[in-house]
C-alpha cells in the first residue's frame, strides 16, 4: 500500500475529520513509530508504521462493514423526505457521510442488511449481472403448493411492467390459513418478495 497522510490516516481510522484530527497532532498526541508528531501532512505507511494516539494504538481501516438487522417501519436509502431511513441508525458514527446500505428492503421487510463505504463490494452484491442469491422468509395467506413452487421455479413472475427470472420457493408450513416460506432469488426488483 503506498503511504498517505497522517491527518488521512487518523480520520479513517474513525478519530475524527481531517480538521478534528489536526487537532490532535497539533497537541503532540500523536506519535509515529514511537516518535511525537506535530505535522499532520507527515506520510505514513498504513502496512508498516505504528500509529499512537495518547499511547494506544490506532488501527487504520480503508474500509467499513456493519452488519444491520433492518426493523420494519425505515427504508432502505440514504436519505427520504417522507420516511425514516436506515442511515439514521448510523448518523453518530464516524464514517457517516461515506456509509450506505447495500441493497435494498421494503419499509415492512425486516432482516439483514450491509452498511459500507466499500463501494467496489456493495456494486458486487448488488448488481444484477452478479446474480447474488438474497433469501428472505415469509408468511404468506393461504395454501402454497408445489404447483406454485414448480411455475416460479420455471417461470419467474409477471407483473404488469416486468418479468422476474425465475426464483426458488421452498415451502416450511402449509395451511388453508397460511404459509410459511423461504424464497430465494437473485435480482433485487422492487417489491418482488
Amino acid at each position: 500500500m503506498k503511504k498517505i497522510r497522517l491527518d488521512r490516516y487518523l480520520s479513517e481510522a474513525g478519530l475524527g475529520s481531517r480538521k478534528e484530527v489536526k487537532k490532535l497532532v497539533k497537541q503532540k498526541r500523536v506519535a509515529v513509530n514511537g516518535k511525537i508528531i506535530n505535522n499532520p501532512s507527515k506520510h505514513v505507511d498504513p502496512e508498516k508504521d505504528k500509529i499512537f494516539l495518547d499511547d494506544l494504538p490506532v488501527e487504520y481501516k480503508k474500509h467499513h462493514y456493519y452488519m444491520f438487522n433492518k426493523p420494519s417501519g425505515y427504508i432502505t436509502a440514504k436519505e427520504d423526505k417522507n420516511y425514516p431511513t436506515v442511515m439514521e441508525f448510523f448518523e453518530d458514527n464516524p464514517f457517516y457521510n461515506k456509509l450506505f446500505p447495500v441493497g435494498r428492503l421494503d419499509i415492512d421487510t425486516e432482516g439483514l442488511l450491509l452498511i459500507t463505504d466499500d463501494g467496489q463490494l456493495g456494486h458486487r452484491i448488488s448488481h444484477p449481472k452478479w446474480e447474488v442469491e438474497k433469501e428472505y422468509y415469509a408468511v404468506v395467506k393461504g395454501n402454497i403448493s408445489n404447483t406454485d413452487t414448480d411455475k416460479y421455479k420455471k417461470e419467474g413472475l409477471k407483473f404488469k411492467n416486468f418479468k422476474t427470472k425465475p426464483f426458488n420457493i421452498k415451502v416450511l408450513s402449509s395451511s388453508t390459513e397460511k404459509s410459511e416460506i423461504t424464497i430465494t432469488v437473485k435480482e433485487g426488483k422492487y417489491h418482488i418478495v
